[in-house]
């Protein structure tokens, strides 16, 4: 890539490592240079791939990565995954195999026993808390300091054009609207994750014509198909060889986020979902002006994988360090509103970029909002926090106040409120409500407050600063059992070897529907 240099490892020295040298485990802090010689400010960014809610472990890992760079970080994007699970009930609303099912660490932020320590913004994966962000359509807070993007936007951050789109592709569920809501029926939990063609059309709507007009960072969860035509792939199958086929049928991805890509063509893509780091530089030969797109996919939280990394971006010396709306976002949301739908039947858009908005429509929205973007954070809590595994919260969708206020001020559709109203049943009264409601009648509050945590990690749990992929993989990891009623099959020999070979797949694939 002409302006960005390939990445190069900078890994800290640990205090408390046993192992010989060579065997160090090490935290991969990863950066892009950046021309810091004249003192330009810079956005201390860091970048985690698939969350699987383990935030305690992710932000413990950032607390050791700041200590041995010597500043803190400004900013966390988390590419999917996340899993905002906020009690049991929302164990009722994510699609994982019960054998990894865990509530994880996210219901202390929700509940506010635990503060995040560093802005986080992040998007849904295939694996996430649907309930919750089916609430959230549009983005949201979902607890104090972290930031759901949404199904897709753009907001801005120390003046940066951050974009996001959540989910996977799956195309039988691509041209239907975003109907799914709890208690999900007839396997609608599953289809919650998949990418809508609306979301594609609206981010298309970005094209970017100047380098000074396009998006700085794209986030998905999966890559664009035809990514690894752009990176070392050879090294990839190596180790994944079962994405052969997929990448030769053109499979392995969303078949619709690199013509998104080559609209947009952003500094940065961001990606995870498929359990591994991976590279890729993308250039744009038909705009000569703008630098190549710097792709970067990262692994899950597990000991020794690349899960996290650091980039230092400069921004202006009087960036704003907060989060804000986009306001040709937020015009593009009105342009396209007629399309917001929840029908669970095939819905084809227009296929054209025709909705870009004008600048008085740009004028206009950020007249809507009194001149002032910044996002308000104005979080409260809808569920009920989590009280215990004793304690079962029944599984219930409900109106949020931030869409709401959202909705109104753009005065376009308000998807929640859709969704609320096409079910009378498993409808909720909102958590912050009764809440109040307790306080006016005097009655006692729901403690939401838990054990102590003592889950702490140290740095036996960080990954290799090597930037070999060799380093990045676990291949002593145990293949998962099979299941009970598995009864194996008399199989020749060499169908014994290709068996070998199957069961070694769910090692790295995420779980498929």
């Amino acid at each position: 890539m002409a302006s960005i240099p390939p990445p190069a490892p900078v890994p800290p020295q640990l205090d408390n490592a046993t192992e010989p040298e060579a065997k160090k485990p090490r935290i991969d802090t990863t950066t892009i240079p950046a021309d810091d010689a004249t003192g330009q400010r810079q956005l201390h960014l860091a970048v985690a791939g698939c969350s699987h809610g383990e935030m305690d472990k992710i932000y413990s890992t950032l607390a050791v990565m700041a200590r041995n760079r010597g500043y803190p970080f400004d900013l966390l994007i988390c590419c999917g995954d996340y899993q905002a699970l906020r009690n049991n009930a929302d164990m009722k609303t994510i699609h994982v195999n019960q054998k990894y099912q865990n509530l994880g660490t996210f219901h202390q932020y929700y509940s506010g026993k635990k503060i995040a320590p560093i802005l986080t913004i992040f998007i849904g994966g295939n694996h996430e808390s649907a309930g919750f962000l089916a609430e959230l359509p549009y983005g949201g807070w979902v607890a104090p300091n972290i930031y759901y993007l949404g199904f897709s936007s753009v907001i801005r951050f120390a003046g940066l054009r951050i974009a996001g789109l959540s989910g996977i592709f799956k195309k039988f569920d691509y041209h239907k609207g975003h109907f799914e809501r709890p208690p999900f029926p007839n396997g609608s939990m599953i289809s919650a994750y998949h990418v809508r063609s609306v979301d594609i059309l609206r981010l298309k709507q970005l094209e970017a014509t100047t380098p000074e007009d396009r998006v700085d960072i794209m986030v998905s969860h999966d890559w664009p198909v035809g990514i690894t035509d752009h990176g070392n792939t050879p090294q990839l199958l190596r180790f994944k060889p079962f994405f052969t086929e997929d990448i030769q049928n053109k499979r392995l991805g969303n078949p619709h986020t690199m013509e998104v890509l080559q609209l947009l063509k952003p500094r940065f893509w961001f990606a995870a979902h498929l359990h591994c780091r991976y590279e890729a530089s993308v250039p744009h030969p038909n705009a000569p002006d703008f630098e190549d797109t710097y792709f970067l996919a990262l692994d899950k939280p597990v000991p020794k994988r690349k899960f996290l990394e650091a980039i230092d971006i400069p921004i202006a010396d009087d960036a704003k360090m907060e989060l804000e709306y986009d306001p040709v976002w937020l015009a593009i949301l009105r342009a396209t509103d007629e399309f917001t739908s929840i029908s669970e039947r095939n819905v084809y858009l227009p296929a054209s970029n025709s909705f870009k908005p004008s600048p008085e429509s740009v004028e206009a929205v950020k007249a809507a909002f009194d001149g002032d973007l910044t996002i308000p954070r104005n979080f409260q809590p809808t569920a009920p926090p989590y009280q215990g595994e004793g304690y079962n919260e029944p599984c219930l969708y409900y109106r949020n106040p931030q869409t709401t206020e959202f909705c109104d001020k753009l005065n376009i559709t308000n998807l929640n409120r859709l969704l609320y109203e096409s079910n009378n049943q498993f409808i909720g009264i909102p958590f912050f409500e009764l809440a109040a409601r307790a306080n006016v009648d005097g009655t006692e509050v729901i403690d939401v407050g838990d054990d102590e945590s003592g889950d702490e990690y140290g740095e036996e749990f960080f990954a290799s600063g090597s930037t070999s992929a060799a380093a990045t993989e676990a291949p002593s990891e145990p293949a998962p059992p099979p299941e009970p009623e598995y009864k194996r099959p008399v199989l020749q020999p060499r169908e014994t070897v290709g068996e070998r070979l199957l069961k070694r797949r769910p090692l790295d694939l995420p779980e498929d529907e």
